[in-house]
């Protein structure tokens, strides 16, 4: 039910906003997937905020947890 209407709200952003990586983030039970949920729930945070500087650390700390 969350996941329905989180993809809901979704449609109204941005494709920048990556809300399919923060769906696909969230459904992993890892350590990892957890982190990483946070740093994309962070990152969107942070886009509405304006905040480059902010979304692009948090875009290298993705991608250090990715690799």
């Amino acid at each position: 039910e969350v996941k329905e209407e989180i993809q809901l709200l979704g449609r109204y952003l941005p494709e920048q906003y990556q809300i399919d990586d923060l769906l696909l983030a969230a459904a992993d039970s890892s350590a990892s997937g957890s982190e990483l949920a946070r740093l994309y729930l962070e990152r969107c945070y942070r886009l509405s905020d304006g905040d480059s500087d902010a979304v692009l650390s948090l875009e290298h700390q993705i991608k250090s947890l990715k690799t």
